[in-house]
């Protein structure tokens, strides 16, 4: 049952958070554009070589360099045009790099970039005897340059943050008890890294939109290098940490036992319970206060579960005992988002914190050491947040250890920089637990 509920989470969260529908969204926001002599150079060497294969005349490095370098001429021609969207930002002695920025992604400067380097290679083949290349080849040599989001701004970066604004926002029990999980806490320490990077936006329709919170770094490269999982941020990686989380709650989850649908246990109570009462059902001089209707089993193992008389004990004894209302569970949803801001400004604020008579900041080993481990609501629906330090060599000056030191002890150091992040957020009382 688990693996079922996870294969179709994963599913729903992936139709909501598509690679190409993102993609479209990330390219109309603002960008900075790398492109290098070498990489460029790169990139053409394997387009050439892998659309003429056997018959590829053999070219020296000088000569790669020396297409790349007329396509980086070109580009800089373009760059330069008053009419032009995009423009240049740097440009290295030599002209071996250039940096521009674009509002949104244009393909004008990359098609300048490569009629530049393409026309120079035709010319070097033709000197070589090659003869010239037909537009079907020159457009395949150059499908070996492509242009690939850089570090924190990927695509798939777009998609997590989207992923995350989706259960934050989602209704599901299913979701709510994973994102309550602490198994979610690999997918919120990769959240606290890019948290600000992209600001993704849900309308009343609860489509997903983007908005614009940094440039988006492009790299002009050869193809051989943009792979999926090629960057940290690329969603293949993410997929793979939603993934593994996802499953390591599923398989913890007692699911025989779950509220909302009926459990299998449910079930074969409820069966049993009618078998016992419509025994008694429409009988002179019996007065059954609780009427019941026949379950509708789903397979043969239900059917025969109801003759055993264990079964049919625990239904009696559940006839016999008044149900005691449920207490409403409170949405922890939201907490995702305080377990991702808490790992990521805790360092610093514990830096900020330190010094006499606490502990004073020397090396930085404890401020980086500190993270919150899980975020709970206790009965009273105040949050409990789960933090862990360097226990050695700094777990010495908790009272009753070696070095104990009230004023040393690493613990009120940082109950008072949780609490100091916390209060971005208005939350007045909550609690702490060292792991």
């Amino acid at each position: 049952m688990s693996k079922a509920l996870v294969d179709k989470l994963i599913k729903d969260m992936l139709s909501k958070v598509d690679g190409e529908t993102f993609r479209k969204k990330v390219d109309k926001l603002g960008q900075v554009v790398t492109v290098t002599k070498v990489n460029l150079a790169q990139g053409i060497k394997e387009g050439y070589l892998n659309t003429v294969e056997e018959n590829a005349i053999e070219l020296s490095e000088k000569d790669y360099l020396d297409a790349a370098g007329a396509g980086m001429a070109s580009l800089i021609a373009h760059l330069a045009k008053t009419r032009t969207l995009s423009r240049q930002k740097t440009k290295s002695k030599g002209d071996t790099k250039v940096v521009f920025t674009q509002p949104r992604a244009v393909k004008s400067p990359f098609n300048a970039l490569k009629r530049g380097a393409i026309k120079k290679l035709s010319s070097i083949l033709e000197a070589k005897g090659k003869g010239r290349l037909t537009s079907e080849d020159q457009s395949q040599i150059m499908s070996g340059v492509e242009r690939l989001h850089q570090g924190k701004t990927t695509v798939g970066t777009a998609q997590l943050v989207g992923l995350i604004k989706l259960l934050d926002a989602s209704k599901s029990m299913n979701i709510q008890k994973f994102v309550q999980s602490e198994q979610i806490k690999s997918l919120t320490d990769l959240y606290g890294k890019v948290e600000g990077t992209y600001k993704v936006t849900k309308s009343r329709k609860g489509t997903l939109g983007i908005q614009q919170t940094t440039e988006v770094a492009i790299l002009v490269d050869a193809t051989s290098n943009n792979y999926p999982g090629s960057e940290n941020f690329d969603w293949k990686n993410i997929k793979k940490e939603l993934t593994t989380a996802l499953n390591k709650w599923a398989n913890r989850v007692d699911w025989e036992n779950q509220q909302g649908s009926k459990s299998p246990k449910e079930e074969y109570l409820d069966a049993a319970e009618h078998a016992v009462i419509s025994n008694f059902q429409n009988k002179k001089n019996v007065t059954v206060k609780k009427r019941t209707t026949a379950a509708k089993l789903k397979n043969s193992k239900q059917k025969t579960a109801i003759v055993g008389t264990k079964i049919a004990d625990k239904a009696t004894k559940k006839i016999r005992t008044s149900a005691k209302p449920k207490k409403a569970s409170r949405s922890r949803v939201g907490l995702v988002r305080f377990l991702g801001v808490l790992n990521q400004q805790l360092p610093s604020v514990v830096a900020k914190n330190m010094g006499s008579p606490a502990l004073n900041y020397q090396t930085g080993r404890f401020a980086s050491g500190v993270r919150a481990t899980d975020i709970s609501r206790t009965p009273q629906g105040f949050p409990s947040i789960g933090y862990t330090y360097q226990l050695y060599p700094y777990q010495t000056f908790e009272p009753g250890y070696a070095q104990g030191d009230p004023d040393r002890d690493p613990r009120p150091l940082i109950n008072r920089s949780i609490r100091e992040i916390m209060t971005q957020f208005a939350i007045g009382r909550f609690y702490t637990r060292r792991q």
